[in-house]
């Protein structure tokens, strides 16, 4: 005993038991047994190489400043997806200058002040005549 399920030009399901009947179904409705389906590949993270180094102060550094330091980074092109191989941690580096030379320091050195000495106000406004023994002065010091 066999049976066979059909569907007939108006969709009617026709069901036959003890005899084998015969019954041709359209090639339009037969159901599909493969169809396209993606995989999806795996993509590992992709990065530039790094930089250059920066350039390190050609000029000296002041004594209190800090060291000096270069730096390079690389950039990422593509991130990893599907479990190809993931992006590195560093992107960015840093390292300390090598023989950065240290400013030299110059201070003045200055002598002491001289007494005051009395400026006329004569020639404070530029004009001629004998000079006061009390008033405003200057008092001066050499640098070096």
């Amino acid at each position: 005993m066999k049976s066979k399920m059909c569907i007939g030009h108006l969709n009617k399901v026709f069901l036959k038991t003890l005899f084998v009947y015969t019954c041709r179904c359209l090639d339009s409705s037969r159901p599909e047994t493969n169809r396209p389906c993606l995989l999806p590949c795996k993509k590992d993270c992709i990065v530039t190489p790094f930089s250059e180094w920066t350039a390190c102060p050609t000029s000296c550094l002041p004594d209190n400043s800090t060291a000096a330091m270069q730096s390079r980074y690389r950039i990422i092109i593509q991130m990893s997806a599907n479990g190809g191989q993931e992006c590195p941690d560093t992107l960015y580096e840093e390292r300390e200058c090598d023989s950065v030379r240290v400013c030299p320091v110059y201070r003045w050195r200055m002598h002491k002040w001289h007494s005051c000495t009395l400026v006329p106000d004569s020639v404070r406004r530029g004009l001629s005549g004998s000079g006061e023994a009390c008033g405003n002065g200057l008092e001066t010091r050499s640098k070096y």
